[in-house]
């Protein structure tokens, strides 16, 4: 099928296609009930007819879910688009190619343990290209056929909007966040901040917040990663502390050079340095925190601003004054160390503590990527071969042992669903993307 005009729909980020129970739907069943319905899990047929009926009023053409690829859920094939093709495909497996009507049984029964997958090598191919296919997508700027609107994003992490939410997140990993502890009242709030995005005319602020993000990660990502590659490389056949310690403050120094004042130098006398905190460093850090959003901050720029563009605006905000914080305090402290023109008549007094310092720097750049935790730091490590693929695991094909991912099709204790105690936290994996795909034993 081809679009013949711009399609309206509704994206529910992440994995809101995955048939797990513990989160996915989430989203999707406050939208329509205002509240978590687990039972509603597998009942997909049933739950794309309830948001086609809730839609319509918005003129919602369908709904952008994703799983290990995306899909649009269209509410009626016969408007906005066109067909281009209605084919009977063969079967990959050999064989005439026949028809077979809809099963009438709901999914669990098609995931339970007596319809195990096939396992011909053709299978596995052809698996493999629908893996392949989503990670066409896996990085910037992701499925280029869709168009985000970010004046009328809405974020369960908006904690002033949200705050019922914050208590359940406590101490707890990012992937088991759930919206089953939200109160009623931040329930309405969503379902009406929904509604608001789909029928307001507020036309924000022209922004391109999409590009403004990529710039930060862009200039971050890598950058960080490098660094805590050298405070980690403490072999002493690459380099010694000391050599470590050097190029770790010069490559966070090269970072910050579009920042850094000619004025911007510490005290000459160790005894005029402040105790706690770098003062002299302040202009460095607030031009590294605010060069990117400081010409918004005037009230008739932010009089355009849509409270979707706030919260992203907050955002960029924090990370980067996050970000500007610990490389200017690491900045800071090796030039109150003599780092930045060492001698052999005068070395720095950073080498009296070297390891020290190599141990106080790493950490603070492993709690900032930790904190950050972007998706470019996401890959297989050691990398794959040429003859594999990184997947991140993604429902159906979580859990696996390599080459080849395979889905769990065993059920949990109640039978509602497969067993989702071993995809608590997916890693990237290399998978083959050429045969064999699999051991032989696996195949036999």
């Amino acid at each position: 099928m081809v679009t013949s005009r711009p399609l309206k729909v509704l994206h529910f980020d992440g994995s809101s296609a995955a048939k797990m129970l513990g989160g996915p739907m989430d989203t999707q069943d406050l939208t329509l009930w205002g509240k978590v319905r687990p039972e509603w899990t597998f009942r997909e047929k049933e739950r794309i007819v309830e948001l086609c009926k809730w839609g319509q009023p918005y003129g919602l053409d369908g709904f952008l879910r994703m799983e290990m690829n995306f899909e649009i859920m269209l509410c009626d094939f016969s408007s906005g688009v066109q067909t281009v093709s209605f084919l009977n495909l063969a079967p990959t497996r050999g064989g005439p190619p026949k028809w077979n009507p809809p099963p009438k049984e709901d999914l669990r029964a098609q995931l339970s343990p007596s319809h195990p997958p096939p396992s011909s090598p053709m299978f596995y191919a052809t698996v493999y290209r629908v893996m392949e296919s989503g990670s066409w997508h896996n990085h910037f700027p992701g499925d280029t056929r869709i168009e985000l609107d970010y004046s009328r994003l809405i974020s369960l992490y908006d904690t002033a909007t949200f705050p019922s939410l914050q208590s359940s997140r406590f101490n707890k990993k990012r992937l088991e966040h759930r919206l089953d502890g939200i109160s009623g009242d931040d329930a309405n709030m969503l379902q009406a901040r929904i509604k608001k995005a789909l029928t307001g005319n507020a036309q924000g602020s022209g922004v391109n917040w999409k590009v403004l993000m990529r710039v930060i990660t862009n200039r971050y990502a890598e950058r960080l990663e490098v660094l805590q590659y050298i405070l980690n490389s403490t072999d002493p056949a690459i380099r010694d502390a000391n050599s470590t310690v050097q190029v770790a403050h010069r490559h966070v120094r090269s970072i910050l050079t579009p920042y850094t004042l000619y004025s911007a130098t510490p005290p000459t006398n160790n005894n005029d340095l402040p105790k706690g905190g770098y003062p002299w460093a302040s202009p460095v850090f607030e031009l590294c925190a605010t060069t990117h959003t400081t010409y918004m901050e005037g009230a008739e720029f932010l009089s355009l601003l849509t409270p979707s563009e706030v919260l992203i605006l907050d955002s960029i905000k924090g990370v980067t004054k996050e970000i500007c914080r610990v490389l200017v305090g690491i900045w800071a402290e090796g030039m109150e160390y003599g780092l930045a023109d060492p001698t052999d008549k005068k070395p720095p007094t950073a080498f009296e503590h070297s390891a020290e310092i190599i141990g106080r720097w790493s950490k603070k750049v492993e709690n900032l990527m930790a904190w950050l935790d972007w998706s470019h730091w996401l890959r297989c490590r050691p990398a794959c071969s040429y003859e594999e693929m990184c997947y991140l695991p993604t429902w159906p094909f979580l859990y696996s042992k390599r080459p080849f991912p395979k889905a769990d099709y065993s059920q949990d204790i109640d039978g509602e669903g497969p067993d989702e105690s071993n995809w608590a936290d997916p890693q990237p994996m290399c998978i083959r993307r050429v045969e064999p795909f699999v051991d032989e034993e696996i195949m036999q």
